[in-house]
C-alpha cells in the first residue's frame, strides 16, 4: 500500500503550549502477508504500516527543528476466513 495523507497535530490544552492545531502532509506505506495454517480458512497475518511526515513546529521558532519523523506500526494476528 502507498499513499499520501494529511496529519493534523493538535496539542492538548493541559500541555501548556497555548498553540493552535497544525496540518502537515505525510506519506503512508505498508505491506502485509497472510500465511495459511492447516487449511486455507485459518492462518496468521503479518503487516507493517509506516507514516513519514515533517515534525510540527506550530509556527514558533523555538519549536522549529525541520526534522522528519517515521511512525512505524508492525502488527501480527490470526485470521479466520468464512
Amino acid at each position: 500500500m502507498a499513499g499520501i495523507s494529511a496529519i493534523v497535530y493538535s496539542p492538548t490544552l493541559n500541555g501548556g503550549q497555548n498553540v493552535s492545531w497544525q496540518a502537515r502532509p505525510g506519506a503512508n506505506f505498508g505491506a502485509g502477508v497472510q500465511i495459511p495454517l492447516l487449511t486455507g480458512n485459518f492462518g496468521v497475518q503479518v503487516q507493517y504500516r509506516g507514516l513519514y511526515s515533517q515534525a510540527p513546529d506550530f509556527g514558533l521558532a523555538k519549536l522549529t527543528t525541520n526534522a522528519w519523523r517515521l511512525t512505524s506500526e508492525p502488527t501480527a494476528g490470526l485470521y479466520v476466513r468464512f
